[in-house]
This record gives C-alpha cells, sequence and structure tokens, in this order.
C-alpha cells in the first residue's frame, strides 16, 4: 500500500491515524514510506487486533499508541498500548486520561467550534 497526502518534503513531525487499524499494517507501511519519526496512532474495537497492532508497531521500531475502543465514539476506552524505543517496550494504558491517542481525540472535539455564520469548522 502506498500513503498518499503527506510530502516527501514534510519534515515535521506529524500525528498519523489509522482508526481501523487491525494487524497495523498500514501503520507499519506508512513509517517504512514516511519516516519513524513521526508519530503513529491506531484505533479498533477488537482487543486482539489492538495487541496485534501494537507489537507489530514494535517489532518494526514504529513509535506511537493504539487504543482499543470505538473510533465513532469519543467516549469508549477499553485500554490502550504505546510502543516506545526509548524506554524500550510497550506499555499498556489502563486509564484514559494517561492515552495520548484519547488526549488528543478529546482535545479535537473540543476545538471544533463555530464559524461567524453558525456552521461548525473541521479540522
Amino acid at each position: 500500500a502506498q500513503i498518499l497526502g503527506i510530502r516527501e518534503e514534510t519534515r515535521a513531525q506529524l500525528h498519523i491515524l489509522d482508526p481501523a487499524c487491525g494487524s497495523g499494517r498500514m501503520l507499519t507501511s506508512a513509517a517504512k514510506q514516511k519516516g519513524k519519526y513521526h508519530n503513529f496512532y491506531g484505533i479498533d474495537t477488537s482487543p486482539y487486533c489492538v495487541k496485534m497492532s501494537a507489537i507489530n508497531m514494535f517489532l518494526n521500531g514504529v513509535k506511537g499508541e493504539v487504543m482499543c475502543a470505538n473510533a465513532l465514539d469519543p467516549e469508549d476506552f477499553k485500554c490502550s498500548y504505546r510502543s516506545r524505543m526509548f524506554p524500550l517496550g510497550i506499555r499498556k494504558i489502563l486509564e484514559k486520561q494517561h492515552s495520548r491517542l484519547w488526549n488528543m481525540q478529546q482535545r479535537s472535539e473540543n476545538s471544533s467550534s463555530k464559524d461567524q455564520n453558525g456552521q461548525l469548522s473541521f479540522f
């Protein structure tokens, strides 16, 4: 699979999300194509897929987080796994307040504001 929409000259650290990540193959493919210095995030409803995705990310040297939740429901949170190289390992997160991905999702929900015409602005 080829990842489109990220320019080659982009050197800023990006947050790349796969809202239905499954085994994490798209995230690892994106890391190989666009660079492992970005942050990669995945969401899936299956606890087995979330674990598999976190392990795939770790084995491929991809840093990021995978959350077991419904991507369409901001309040849904079961657990999360963070893959890191320093300190080395996969860390399980049981409280949603400690999850970077859940916190980013909450901030994006709160930042959706109305413009002068009363329309919602989506970023």
